[in-house]
């Protein structure tokens, strides 16, 4: 489904083979237009990748994720991370990777340097093994970089409407990002808010 509004487009889509209910990017059309944009589906994992040249010597990669849940095997979880490395490491220019990595990274912790200062959530164990992918990537946690409020911070709530979590996230891998907001407003019938 392609969703157009007056200044800002927006692509959702599901897969059920996944078991996501809905996800989406959002893109402006003034960006949009100014790139060459070549979108593939990388094999073997729940990603796509979209390259976009900016100049003939300069480009952003951005990688879509979607990350196995708490309730995955471990087995699971390793192979989603080793693909997501693959693909992180094969990159060059500006890379980033935003989607549902089912993970609550939570604060920096002393020694970190990529994860930012703040956050609504404890850390948990998929946070921690982001937090390290982060790194050892040296990618830039765009979520916690950023002070907003908790109500403002929430991407994902739960089936009974009781809890609220930080699950989506944005890592890019240079300083780049100058602000990454949920979208509390823009509701289409996701457990996940736009980010």
């Amino acid at each position: 489904m392609h969703l157009d509004r007056q200044n800002f487009s927006v692509l959702r889509s599901q897969k059920k083979e996944f078991n996501v209910r809905g996800g989406g990017g959002g893109w402006f059309p003034s960006v949009s237009e100014l790139l060459q944009a070549r979108e593939r589906n990388v094999p073997r994992a729940p990603t796509r990748q979209l390259t976009a040249y900016l100049s003939r010597n300069s480009r952003v990669n951005i990688i879509q994720a979607y990350a196995p849940t708490a309730n995955s095997d471990e087995e699971q979880h390793d192979n989603f991370h080793d693909q997501a490395e693959e693909l992180v490491l094969r990159q060059r220019g500006y890379v980033v990777v935003k989607g549902d990595l089912n993970a609550r990274v939570g604060s920096r912790k002393h020694g970190e340097v990529f994860i930012g200062p703040h956050s609504a959530e404890e850390r948990s164990e998929p946070g921690e093994r982001l937090a390290s992918f982060c790194e050892l990537h040296h990618l830039y946690h765009g979520d916690s970089q950023f002070f907003k409020a908790p109500r403002k911070r929430w991407t994902l709530i739960s089936p009974n409407g009781q809890h609220c979590h930080e699950f989506d996230h944005i890592l890019c891998n240079r300083k780049i990002m100058t602000d990454v907001a949920v979208v509390p407003s823009f509701n289409r019938g996701s457990d996940h808010r736009l980010l």
